[in-house]
């Protein structure tokens, strides 16, 4: 087992669904994982992003509220990142991305500090792909968490800027965040690069808000 494997394993030894110590990377046993996740999976998969390509591998229902939000919480613990490869294989195995038409991975920052949980996902796509990270982005400080705003308030508040000026502005770009809801954090921080349609974006979940 590596050590990222075995530092989740101590810390998440359980699965999320029925409690069984028989639990792997996915953060489910076996069993819970095809009864509860690969039905999840397999859903159609489209969100309300207009002229975006947004390729995600969750929807977060309200009727899954209570087993999806044990799986943020447990992925969020920050020692999960077994279960952040493992999630970012099956999407990308799900997806027909030509990530050689690409040039970056750009996380999407959050207003909290200590959330790394976009710069985690996208670091395992990019074990995977081969495309380097660009930590560009940077979310004002002080902003409030996009779950306690209104939608209108997130459309009209930019709150996302560069770090450098540094940015090829007709190259193509994949962002990369956890949850998407509204998506204004994504149309923010497309804007501020190259505020190209060609860009896209990859989640884990798409959790749809009223806009």
């Amino acid at each position: 087992m590596q050590l990222f494997g075995l530092k989740q394993y101590l810390f998440s030894p359980t699965c999320i669904n029925c409690g069984s110590f028989f639990c792997n990377d996915s953060l489910f046993c076996q069993p819970c994982f095809k009864t509860e996740m690969v039905k999840r999976i397999q859903l159609p998969r489209r969100s309300h992003l207009s002229n975006t390509r947004h390729f995600f591998l969750l929807e977060w229902h309200k009727t899954d509220s209570q087993l999806i939000s044990q799986m943020v919480y447990r992925l969020k613990s920050d020692n999960s990142e077994a279960a952040w490869y493992f999630y970012a294989n099956l999407l990308l195995e799900n997806t027909n991305i030509k990530f050689q038409n690409y040039k970056a991975l750009i996380p999407i920052p959050s207003a909290k500090k200590n959330s790394v949980h976009a710069n985690l996902f996208a670091k395992e796509i990019s074990r995977i792909t081969g495309l380097p990270v660009l930590d560009i982005l940077s979310k004002k400080t002080g902003a409030i968490e996009q779950k306690r705003r209104s939608a209108f308030d997130r459309e009209n508040e930019v709150t996302i800027s560069l770090k450098t000026q540094q940015v090829e502005l007709f190259t193509k770009y994949i962002f990369v965040d956890d949850i998407l809801t509204t998506g204004q954090s994504f149309l923010q921080s497309n804007r501020v690069v190259n505020d190209s349609n060609q860009n896209i974006i990859i989640t884990l979940f798409y959790r749809a808000k009223a806009q």
